[in-house]
């Protein structure tokens, strides 16, 4: 994947957050974004809505890996739901008949994946139910635990870090999923992340309705603020990129924090939104790269295009 130890971010499919540790880098933006600011980042939709293609249970404790998991299966048109604890995930299994296989992680607090993973298969056995796929997801490679997993009922083992083209091979093995975008297969956390937030995401690149109100309907100083923004905003996306070069992450926190508020004072509310959780990342101790900055530009140029199209229009 890439060199850096990624924190995660993002929950169910209409608002995904994404937290970030210090002891790892930028892992995405939640994407997972409904706009849950407090210890998330917003979930995503795509304009055009994509049904689901199934429900996965992560068991896990960790937040940040809860994140993780839950954006890189939003990639996949996969929903989830949470448990942090085993006892909470036999819990939520009984009461979700709609789960479709299961992310266990194997050490947890309260009840261990193993433990969870016994009740889980004794109680299918009880209601007559046929067995769902369960994963376990663990940091460990020991032959023994491997073993106890197994013995327990599980179907399958994955390591962590988990990847995006791992996780599909597990998803199409047991809910047989085809339809992978192939370019994300082999792309890091960070990427996966800037695509789902900037992909996905319902708010337009430019919100027209809100410039007009921020303005109040003036278009001469609309003209103005558009094109004073478009004559700064290259330069500090050079110092924007200096810095993560570097690796100066104070000096990425203060240009992005000025990027955002130019961003809403032209109504890139989206963009601004993305700034703002890159922002509180980098301020909890996480870090970026060049494919998260290369997105943020991306994002950019297309916004300088609307905004040329509308002075174009209105002036």
């Amino acid at each position: 994947m890439s060199p850096y130890v990624y924190s995660p971010l993002i929950t169910k499919n209409p608002n995904i957050i994404i937290k970030y540790e210090t002891s790892k880098p930028f892992i995405g933006i939640h994407i997972v974004l409904k706009n849950q600011m407090d210890d998330s980042l917003d979930t995503f939709q795509d304009d055009e809505a994509k049904p689901s293609k199934g429900k996965a249970l992560i068991a896990e404790d960790i937040k940040t890996n809860r994140l993780v998991l839950s954006s890189l299966l939003q990639t996949l048109e996969i929903d989830s739901v949470f448990a942090v604890d085993g006892q909470e995930a036999l819990d939520k299994f009984k009461a979700d008949s709609m789960i479709n296989f299961i992310l266990m992680d194997v050490k947890m607090p309260v009840m261990d994946g193993v433990e969870a993973t016994l009740l889980i298969r004794e109680w299918e056995d009880i209601k007559k139910l046929s067995a769902t796929p369960i994963i376990a997801v663990t940091a460990f490679d020991y032959a023994e635990d491997i073993k106890r997993c197994m013995q327990a009922g599980m179907d399958d083992v994955m390591y962590k870090p988990v990847d995006l083209k791992n996780l599909a091979k597990v998803v199409d093995k047991y809910l047989s999923i085809k339809k992978i975008d192939p370019n994300l297969l082999s792309a890091s956390p960070a990427q996966v992340a800037i695509h789902n937030l900037l992909e996905n995401r319902q708010e337009p690149i430019f919100s027209q309705e809100w410039l007009s109100t921020f303005v109040s309907d003036h278009k001469k100083l609309a003209s103005i603020i558009l094109n004073g923004a478009m004559n700064d905003i290259p330069s500090y996306f050079n110092l924007l990129r200096d810095s993560v070069e570097l690796q100066n992450w104070s000096e990425s926190q203060a240009v992005i924090h000025v990027l955002k508020g130019v961003m809403r004072q032209v109504g890139a509310q989206r963009l601004a939104t993305v700034l703002q959780e890159l922002h509180a990342h980098l301020k909890n101790g996480g870090t970026m790269d060049m494919l998260v900055f290369d997105g943020l530009l991306k994002e950019y140029h297309q916004l300088e295009e609307q905004l040329q199209a509308w002075l174009k229009k209105n002036l």
